[in-house]
């Protein structure tokens, strides 16, 4: 009981740093329902979100507006995940990488071996998804 109280209290905490905030994510996944149900979410959390259906679109928008972080599948057409983060990498100051995949022909040590910050598994959990955003932007504060 103390430590679901304790647990909430951080939520509470964390919802507040980020609504006073104004963090600009990035999703990208070209399944619609997907993409647009998580940017929804994460807007009604407080962040700034654009959504993109492929890696080529995505790196079109990094280079065009600053973006904190990128939500990305891992398989897409048109410039799937891994060509997303290698490209980023070669950005300055570019926005970290979260990968969310049904699949993938890398483990997710690899993924994460490559830079990706963190990877969810799909069906998505947007409340593991929020907790995990809200910890990297609270180190950033």
């Amino acid at each position: 009981m103390i430590i679901e109280l304790h647990s909430f209290i951080i939520i509470v905490i964390l919802e507040l740093i980020v609504q006073e905030s104004n963090f600009e994510i990035l999703v990208v996944d070209d399944e619609e329902l997907i993409v647009n149900s998580l940017g929804k979410f994460l807007e009604r959390k407080g962040f700034s979100v654009t959504l993109e259906s492929s890696g080529n679109r995505a790196l079109d928008v990094v280079r065009a507006k600053k973006i904190d972080l990128i939500l990305a599948d891992v398989r897409m057409p048109d410039g799937d995940g891994i060509y997303l983060l290698e490209q980023i990498k070669m950005i300055p100051d570019c926005p970290k990488l979260m990968f969310i995949t049904g699949y993938s022909d890398l483990t997710n040590e690899e993924l994460i071996e490559k830079g990706a910050l963190h990877v969810f598994p799909k069906p998505i959990d947007r409340q593991k998804i929020l907790l995990k955003l809200k910890e990297h932007f609270q180190i950033s504060l």
